[in-house]
Formats: structure tokens, sequence, C-alpha cells
């Protein structure tokens, strides 16, 4: 009876052994990427990675706490910083007639949760630093879902050789009569994805996630719908005329006549490489650092 009780005993602690690092603290650095208007194939812009353009691929760091809520469940805050470009010039297709390209940074914030599909496990056989190899079953895999909001400014480099902010210039006419309102540089996302996370001590693991980002806007690179008056856009300077329509000649090949696509909206996505630190929780229930 004694051995039984210290059985159950030494197992019920060991499972509650999670909500003594419910904390946690990561950051990272990884990979940026855009799927617009921009670049990819020979069609319009289309959703999610079907138009991915490798060529465009920068830089991004990110960081951020994450709060257990249950063995399996965990909500997390995110704070990221990314680059995104595009250019028709990159593009095998005759979206290269077009000649538009722009670059923009992405500062994003977001709530996550997270569910973990293979429980994290901390004991020492399943530690990088005691095993010297990674144990398959020790690998901690979970998917992600949340809610959030982003900043973003598309500039183009001109003749000049100098970059201008595109969205002040109002490049499809915005502000123009007849033509919409000026968009927002601050729109909604709305992060899903996965991650693989393994442990290298007690305190300390790394993580592999990608996530993508659905978002509320189609301007991410100032391109979304069909050209505006050519004379009106010269009143607004060369500069905005030269990026409103910088094709060389006066139609796309076949009459097309699209600058972008305004039925799909932008996304960005990251691959991020994370280190997270595990914080003790104090009597309070508060971290402890």
């Amino acid at each position: 009876m004694v051995i039984l009780f210290c059985i159950v005993f030494n197992n019920t602690i060991l499972a509650q052994r999670w909500k003594k690092v419910r904390y946690e603290f990561f950051y990272g650095i990884g990979a940026s990427n855009f799927l617009g208007d921009l670049g990819g194939g020979d069609s319009k812009g289309r959703p999610f990675i079907a138009d991915i353009d490798f060529i465009s691929t920068r830089w991004a760091l990110n960081g951020g706490i994450r709060y257990r809520i249950t063995e399996r469940f965990a909500a997390k805050w995110n704070l990221l910083y990314g680059n995104v470009a595009g250019s028709d010039a990159w593009s095998n297709s005759k979206r290269t007639y077009r000649n538009l390209s722009f670059k923009s940074i992405i500062l994003e914030t977001s709530v996550q949760g997270e569910f973990a599909i293979q429980k994290e496990k901390t004991g020492r056989r399943y530690l990088l630093a005691n095993n010297k190899k990674i144990r398959l079953d020790g690998v901690h895999t979970y998917i992600f879902a949340g809610v959030g909001g982003f900043y973003f400014n598309p500039k183009a480099k001109y003749i000049n050789g100098k970059w201008y902010a595109l969205q002040p210039l109002g490049t499809e006419g915005q502000g123009l009569p007849d033509a919409k309102a000026k968009y927002s540089r601050v729109a909604a996302c709305f992060p899903i994805g996965f991650g693989f996370k393994y442990g290298l001590t007690r305190k300390m693991s790394f993580a592999l996630e990608y996530g993508y980002r659905f978002t509320s806007t189609d301007y991410i690179d100032d391109v979304s719908g069909s050209y505006y008056d050519p004379i009106a856009m010269a009143d607004r300077g060369a500069a905005a005329a030269y990026f409103a329509d910088p094709r060389e000649g006066t139609q796309m090949p076949g009459g097309t006549e699209w600058r972008g696509n305004p039925k799909n909206k932008d996304g960005y996505m990251f691959i991020l490489f994370n280190v997270t630190y595990k914080l003790r929780v104090t009597r309070t229930g508060l971290p402890r650092f």
C-alpha cells in the first residue's frame, strides 16, 4: 500500500511539474516572405503559397511571452519585426511588363492560442544536453492561431535613386475624384501555423516555427486595382505619375489593363528560429525573472 501511494504521489507531482514553469520568454530570428500582387507567377496575384517567390525572402526578428493555461493549451503574446519585398522584375512572366516593385517593413503584434499536439516532455532523458541527440518522442509539436495588427509602409525607388513612400502619393488615384480614399498603413492580421520545440536544458529550449498571416488589406505592396487617369496623376507630380504607371508602353500584352487583383488580400509569412526560457512561478502566481 505504501509503495502504491508513493508511485501515485510521484506521478502526480511529475504531472503537475508544468505548473511551476507556466511562463516562457522567447526571442529569435528568421526569414519573411510576401504574397501579393507583385512578382510570382504568370497571372494576377493568387492567395496563400500558390504565388510564392523565394527571391523576395527577407529577414525578421521576434520575441514575446507564453503562458501555459493547461498542459496542452497556452496563450502567447508575440511581437514581430520583418521586411517584405516584391518586384515584377523577379517574375519570368508577363507581369514584368508592369515594372512595379516595392519594399516595406512589417511591425506586428498579436495574441495567439497554442494547442500541443504532442505534449512537452521535460525529463532528463528528453533533454539534448544529456541525450547528445534528438529523441523524436521529446519534440513538442504545436499548432496556433490568433489575431493581431500590423503597420506597413510600402516604398519604391524612383529613377533618380531616391526611395518614396507610396501611400501618400495615391498611386491608384486615391483621394482624387471618383477614386477610393487613401488606404490605412495599419491593418489586421490573422496568424496561423505550427511549430516544433525541443528542450536543451530544463530551462531553455529551441524551436522552429512557421506562421502565415492572412490580412485585412490588399495594399502591403501598394497595388490592388486598376490604373488611374495618367493626366490626373501627373498633377500630383512626376514621382506620383511614374509610380502609378511605370510601364514601358500603353497597355499590357493582349490588351489586359489590370494593375492588381482586388479580389485577394495580401499576406505574408515567417519561418522563425526561437530560443525559449522557462520562468518559475512565485507563490503569488507571477513569473520570477
